[in-house]
Order: structure tokens, then C-alpha cells, then sequence
């Protein structure tokens, strides 16, 4: 389960943010692409590039660290 949150969570940070490739965590944070937990988590990890950015929220999903809406919920439709 967990497993598929963290999966969803890089997806989506992907999917919902292309532009997000070019972009700092600064922009990121300022045109809400991402909450401020991300982003101070972004920067504590020194995670910039696009690859950098999916391997630390991978991470920070997988350990705790990130939580709540920071990790996208995988809920199965019946």
C-alpha cells in the first residue's frame, strides 16, 4: 500500500507539474505547486532536478518524513 502512495505521489509530481522540469523549489513553492513542508524538505535534502526532487519525496513518503497531502492516497474504485 505504501508502496503505491509513493508511486502516485512521483507520478502526480510529474503528471500535475510538467513545467516543473525547469522550475527552483523557490518557483515551485510560489506558484503552489508545492507546500512549504516540500519545499523546506527540497532544500534541507539539496534535492533540485526534477530526478532529485521524485527520489526525495520517494524517500520522505517511504520513511515518515512527509506526510498528509505531501503524499498523494491511492484509494481503489469499486
Amino acid at each position: 500500500m505504501i508502496v503505491m502512495r509513493i508511486i502516485i505521489a512521483v507520478f502526480a509530481l510529474f503528471l500535475l507539474a510538467p513545467q516543473a522540469k525547469a522550475q527552483t523549489n523557490q518557483q515551485l513553492f510560489e506558484e503552489r505547486l508545492i507546500s512549504l513542508t516540500v519545499y523546506e524538505f527540497l532544500e534541507k535534502r539539496d534535492a533540485n532536478t526534477p530526478e532529485q526532487r521524485a527520489l526525495a519525496i520517494k524517500e520522505g513518503c517511504a520513511t515518515g518524513e512527509l506526510g498528509g497531502d505531501d503524499c498523494f492516497k491511492y484509494t481503489e474504485r469499486r
